[in-house]
């Protein structure tokens, strides 16, 4: 919940599971919380994070945004960088697209830093993070 940035009175665990992927023993946990799915793998000996996703309960609302506006590859691609807290010069297997799902137009971005790969998809209109994932390559 600490690396989530939520309280344990915010979210309700769905799922909670113990595993051995590779030789480590993972805990394999879900919760929900304020509209997101959080889905972890924690280290069972080192309490370490090994990955971690988010993904936020789409709303379905005409007036929400306007389809015309973008906020464009640059700034999405800053959005991406800046909650995954890397600099610039130290990703690489970079790729940007931009699609629509449900409507919604939506940057899709794929990058790597240090041992760490990120998927993330962005709101083209609002910039708004609606999913993301980071796990350790």
């Amino acid at each position: 919940m600490k690396h989530a940035g939520l309280s344990e009175s915010e979210a309700k665990v769905v799922k909670l599971a113990l595993y051995d992927k590779h030789r480590t023993v993972l805990y394999d946990i879900e919760f929900l919380s304020a509209g997101a799915k959080y889905s972890y793998e924690i280290n069972a000996v080192s309490g370490e994070v090994m990955a971690y996703y988010r993904k936020d309960r789409a709303v379905s609302d005409e007036n929400n945004g306007d389809r015309g506006s973008d906020i464009g590859s640059e700034k999405a691609k800053s959005i991406a960088f800046s909650h995954a807290k890397v600099s610039e010069s130290g990703v690489y297997e970079f790729e940007l697209k931009l699609t629509e799902k449900k409507g919604v137009r939506i940057y899709k971005i794929d990058f790597e830093h240090g041992n760490m790969e990120y998927e993330y998809e962005i709101d083209a209109s609002t910039g708004a993070i609606l999913r993301f994932k980071a796990e350790r390559d």
